[in-house]
């Protein structure tokens, strides 16, 4: 059975303003064989009282510290809470970024057990992201499988890195 509800105080009849919402057991539908007359006012208080909330799911991270990696045509933007801070660090759009102890990286990680220069996350347009150890000492880890040295592995959403001992997640934004 179909129930059609007046929206506001207006009753429905044949002619009178409103808006109406046809009911199919419990669920409301905006029904388009009911077409009344409504000012300008009146239809915007309609337009968001059924505009649709849409929450886009938020990346739900099981480690502390994360790459967002946002891609900008042939560049990539990396966005990361390393080092060991609250605050979130964003590097300039480019297509590779040095990880390491030094000062000299892109991103820096001021952890002993992380090499001076110990591996890099690159983007390449055509291959897309990738991540390559840089020959460190304690060794780089996708996804726990360490990682042969200088060469490339592809990265994908989701996907966890490990410098030593310090853990990543990788957030990609296409």
């Amino acid at each position: 059975m179909l129930n059609v509800k007046a929206v506001g105080d207006a009753e429905l009849g044949e002619g009178s303003p409103g808006f109406a919402m046809a009911s199919n057991q419990g669920g409301f539908e905006i029904s388009d064989a009911v077409n009344f007359a409504v000012d300008e006012d009146e239809m915007q208080t309609i337009e968001r009282a059924i505009e649709p909330k849409i929450i886009p799911p938020q990346p739900q991270p099981t480690q502390p510290y994360y790459f967002q990696i946002t891609f900008l045509g042939t560049k990539a933007h990396l966005e990361t809470n390393l080092p060991h801070t609250d605050r979130t660090n964003s590097t300039p759009a480019g297509l590779a970024w040095l990880i390491g102890r030094s000062r000299n990286c892109a991103i820096v990680i001021p952890d002993p057990s992380v090499s001076r220069c110990h591996a890099v996350v690159g983007y390449d347009y055509h291959q897309g992201l990738y991540v390559m150890d840089m020959g460190s000492s304690n060794g780089t880890f996708l996804n726990q499988q360490r990682l042969t040295s200088l060469k490339r592995y592809p990265l994908t959403d989701g996907q966890i890195l490990r410098f030593s001992q310090l853990t990543v997640q990788v957030f990609l934004n296409h």
